[in-house]
């Protein structure tokens, strides 16, 4: 995301016969998450969005955090990919095991849940 940032900072229209990429990152303070594209210059933000977390997400395990990070950027970025094929970009390999683990349980099995109605 910090290259993006730094080389292509202008915002493009959403090209709506593109896939879209969310990247997503967290941290105990906060969440952020880029919309882009592919194009003929390479990646290149649609929009960019960032919130804080609350006290009670700050006690989050950092798997949760980056958890977190995703299902909030697919719900705040849904207008956009709702019916589309689309890739999610993060920094935390282990959420892969998280949400295809057999015994998900609580916070984890409502993500996963909102997370089926995507591609």
């Amino acid at each position: 995301m910090n290259s993006v940032l730094f080389i292509t900072p202008i915002l493009i229209h959403p090209d709506w016969n593109k896939q879209f990429i969310i990247t997503t990152d967290a941290s105990k303070f906060g969440l952020g998450a880029m919309l882009s594209q592919i194009t003929e210059e390479g990646e290149r933000p649609v929009e960019f969005i960032s919130c804080t977390t609350n006290k009670h997400e700050q006690n989050y395990a950092i798997s949760h955090l980056e958890g977190l990070a995703v299902v909030w950027a697919v719900s705040k970025f849904k207008y956009y990919i709702w019916g589309k094929k689309f890739i999610i970009k993060t920094d935390h390999k282990s959420l892969i095991q998280l949400f295809n683990s057999s015994e998900i349980t609580g916070r984890v099995a409502r993500w996963a849940m909102l997370l089926r109605n995507y591609d």
